[in-house]
This record gives C-alpha cells, structure tokens and sequence, in this order.
C-alpha cells in the first residue's frame, strides 16, 4: 500500500478531509546566472559538474548536479565541436549538444561517427525525507518537469531517467566523463534508445522518457511511485545523435522538482475525529 492510499484510507476512516496545497518548487534544473556568464565556455571531456540554482523560499533545497560531456572529448579543446555552455537569469544554454550526426545503427549500415554528446542532471531525493518527518507530512505529488527551447526545431534529441530499482530490473548509470566519453556515452546510452519505445528500460539501466524528440519540450515525469519505491537518488539525461553544429537547447524557467504535500493528523485527533462521526451516525439512527 502506497503512502498516498494510506492517507486516503485513514480519511475515510476518521472523516479528515485532505486538501492539496499548490505544486512547491523545491528543485531547479537551470545553473546558477553567475555561472558562465558572458560568452560560452566550452569543455572537453566534460564541466566539473556543478550545483543547479537554489530555489528562492522554497521549504526544502533538492539541487542537482548538472554535468555536460561533448561528443567529442578527447580532442583539443575547441569552440567549434565541444559542448558549450551559458547562463541567464532565465536560462541555461547548451551549446552543440551533439556536434555531427552521430551513426543511428553502429558498426553497419549508415555511417557517422561513434560518439554521442549529452547532458546529464544527478538529483538526490534525500532532503525531502528530512521535510517531511520534520514536519508531520506526507508526500502527494513529486513531479520532474523539463521544459527546453532549441534554436533549431528540426534537430531530435532524447531523454532518459536512470535509477537503482530491482522490482524494475535497472540499476542507475551516470553519464561517462572521460577522455572515451563520446564512444562510451554512444555504446551504453544513446545507440540501445534508439531501437526501444517511450517506457522501455533500456539495457537495465535507462528508461526511455522521450524519443528523437524535436522542438519546444514541456515534460513531466511523476517520480511519486520511485520514491514510495525507496529509490533516492534519479539521473536525468538529455542526449542527441542529430547534427546540432552552433546550435543550442535553452533549459527553461519552470525545470525542475516540484512536491505536494499533506499534513498527518496525530493520531489522537484522527481518534477523536473518528469517534464523532461514529457517534453522530448512531444518533442519527436512533
């Protein structure tokens, strides 16, 4: 029985009625303004990985840590076919996500290069565990939401939630970071997605979210069941195999983790609660 179930249970029961507050945002997928301001700034293999913006108000902090990985890492450092980056204060901007179209079918068939670009978000779900027993509530909504503004609607791209679920058969995977990160990113994430469908796990490791998607993405993946699952920590992961040269993907106000939340009644006023309404149907009887 899941949490959300259980309360509805124990309302029927005790006659408490149970209001949804309006969806929090806790978490934000978008980099801090101050981070790479100005003009791009270009990496290979991979940035070091940094904290995502804190969420000004919100009840409880859920950043994550947002790593890009050029497809072609390994190579001289170059602003002209590694992944770049640029913030705003209403924007991340990502640079040639994939700078050639990478091959769709491996080693036959059409050609191209074996290497894959993307990006990737580690979000740990940890904190909200403390929210909630700290404040006597219980979870009813965990929502990730992406929403992305490309340059060039024509171009596809990808995204994939990894995360560590035996009952789902997969264990999570992080994006690749080293001078091999291009082929390795290829081989194990963005090549197999390709012959798979939307809700597929994805060789046990990545469940295929959005599939050679183009233009504006507004998405919503409902993380609830993971997290009554015990899973606590989720990777996002934005991938291309299409031909993004100068092009760029702006990750939007609005990405990021969102909760609802209900309060858990203590147990003697459930008690109570309970207690008047059978007594008011016995009256009511007589």
């Amino acid at each position: 029985m899941n949490k959300t179930y259980k309360l509805l249970t124990l309302a029927a029961i005790s006659g408490v009625s149970y209001i949804n507050a309006a969806s929090i945002q806790v978490g934000d997928l978008r980099l801090p303004s101050a981070n790479y301001n100005g003009g791009y700034t270009y990496f290979d293999a991979a940035s070091g990985g940094d904290l995502t913006r804190a969420v000004s108000g919100a009840p409880v902090g859920v950043n994550s840590t947002f790593t890009a990985v050029t497809q072609n890492s390994g190579d001289t450092l170059d602003s002209g076919t590694d992944i770049g980056l640029q913030t705003y204060s209403s924007a991340t901007v990502i640079r040639q996500l994939n700078r050639f179209g990478s091959d769709p079918d491996g080693p036959a068939g059409a050609a191209g290069p074996q290497r894959a670009g993307g990006v990737q978000w580690q979000i740990g779900l940890s904190p909200i565990d403390g929210y909630l027993s700290g404040n006597s509530l219980d979870l009813t909504t965990l929502d990730l939401r992406l929403l992305t503004d490309p340059s060039d609607d024509n171009k596809s791209y990808d995204v994939y939630l990894s995360y560590t679920l035996p009952a789902d058969s997969i264990s999570i995977l992080g994006l690749d970071t080293s001078d091999s990160a291009g082929t390795n990113n290829y081989n194990n994430v963005w090549l197999p997605a390709q012959s798979g469908t939307e809700g597929d796990i994805i060789n046990g490791t990545h469940k295929l979210i959005e599939l050679n998607f183009t233009g504006n993405m507004d998405t919503t993946i409902n993380l609830l069941p993971l997290y009554d699952a015990g899973v606590s920590d989720v990777n996002l992961i934005m991938m291309s195999g299409a031909f993004f040269s100068g092009r760029t993907i702006g990750i939007n106000d609005g990405s990021g983790l969102f909760i609802d939340t209900v309060a858990i009644p203590e147990p003697s006023s459930a008690i109570l609660m309970g207690l008047g309404s059978v007594a008011f149907l016995l009256r009511r009887r007589r």
